[in-house]
């Protein structure tokens, strides 16, 4: 039958997603030619591919609707800036001419939760396709095919800027819902716009933060006090351990950098991020992994920002011949920092023997418990094994 019976559900089979997908050839990836524009002609090079924003934003798709309607307007010099190709002879894979500053169009579709409603575009960059059993895509008129896991891997955007044209343009999506689908099961869809760039004006996105600024975030955190639902006690602590090693040279950085949406102090090297999302021209397509290596947020490079006071500490370490010996260093509230020794890198501190002191200034009576409890002063996710926390030593207090 032309429609899915209902109840249908699609099983991978055993064998290759390329065997699987054959039959879909046609809807292969261009091969790209990636270059720059120079005073002796083209000369291919190595560039980068973003979103930039949308030219439809985000939409929850509903739990009953099943078919949906968007204009996308392309002005002049947009349409001015889409790829060209090259001329090809029949049969063979096209060809796709890359510039600098060229723009790109694709739709894709993702799960959420019921109760989204406003869409953060920082998650939705590093949220995974994800098409609907069932769907349909019409581009003025024109029905499009999405490409699914079970063919290529994994659920793949759909690229629509060649069946873009100048002014308005009509992207319908039509969706036949599973039962699944039907009760728990919801998606959002909208089209994005891609950026073309250049290494140069990739890094000129990149923001930095003053030194000043990052101190004044280290002592907020610092003097932050932890009440835990309790008035009367408050851990705090003097000093914060941040990880120095980048997590791909697993060696200090040379110029730290994370995303704006990052809530850890740690840092990745910039230059080597970025080498390692450049695409190249070839059969593959163009990379995008812009998730930071750390805790896999948003790092899309308009949202980069490069660390002052950590660049600062680079260069001090770099001024004593320290570079070699660096892994953490512990930061004070006043700005002061030092270098963690290796004995101090470790997960656990023994137990400390119980005492007590008293504070003048706050008339505070300071107990040190017998076990005391633990907690990372700096709290990241990430994927790599070489970047962890220090933990360090609570001091409980309680109030008179």
């Amino acid at each position: 039958p032309l429609l899915p019976q209902p109840g249908f559900v699609q099983h991978n089979p055993p064998r290759s997603s390329l065997h699987a997908g054959l039959h879909q050839a046609h809807l292969r990836d261009p091969l790209c030619k990636l270059v720059q524009r120079g005073p002796t002609g083209d000369e291919e090079t190595g560039l980068f591919q973003y979103v930039r924003g949308f030219a439809v934003p985000p939409c929850h798709l509903g739990q009953e609707a099943c078919s949906f309607e968007w204009t996308v307007s392309v002005s002049s010099e947009e349409r001015m800036r889409f790829p060209n190709y090259l001329p090809n002879e029949g049969g063979h894979r096209p060809v796709r001419l890359l510039l600098e500053g060229c723009l790109l169009y694709r739709l894709r579709c993702i799960k959420v939760s019921p109760a989204m409603i406003q869409f953060d575009h920082l998650a939705w960059s590093v949220a995974e396709t994800t098409w609907p059993s069932a769907i349909y895509v019409f581009i003025n008129g024109v029905e499009h095919y999405v490409r699914r896991k079970v063919h290529n891997g994994k659920d793949l955007a759909l690229d629509i800027t060649d069946g873009l044209r100048q002014g308005m343009n009509q992207v319908s999506i039509h969706l036949l819902r599973s039962p699944a689908e039907q009760q728990d099961v919801f998606y959002a869809a909208g089209v994005e716009v891609l950026d073309v760039a250049s290494l140069a004006f990739v890094k000129q996105l990149v923001r930095t933060i003053p030194a000043a600024q990052s101190c004044e975030e280290i002592r907020r955190r610092l003097s932050s006090s932890v009440t835990d639902g309790d008035d009367d006690l408050a851990v705090v602590n003097d000093h914060l351990s941040i990880d120095l090693l980048d997590p791909f040279m697993a060696r200090i950085f040379n110029v730290p950098a994370r995303g704006s949406a990052c809530t850890h102090r740690e840092c990745f090297d910039l230059d080597t991020y970025l080498m390692t999302r450049m695409s190249k021209s070839g059969k593959d397509g163009l990379k995008e992994n812009w998730k930071c290596p750390i805790c896999n947020l948003d790092a899309r490079p308009q949202n980069l920002i490069i660390d002052g006071f950590l660049a600062a500490v680079h260069a001090e370490l770099q001024r004593t011949n320290r570079l070699g010996e660096a892994k953490a260093i512990k930061i004070k509230a006043d700005g002061s920092w030092e270098l963690q020794q290796p004995r101090q890198l470790s997960s656990e501190h023994p137990a400390s023997s119980s005492s007590s002191s008293s504070s003048s200034s706050a008339g505070a009576k300071r107990k040190r418990m017998a076990s005391p409890t633990t907690y990372k002063t700096e709290s990241s996710s990430t994927n790599n094994s070489t970047r962890g926390n220090s933990l360090e030593t609570a001091v409980i207090i309680e109030l008179e």
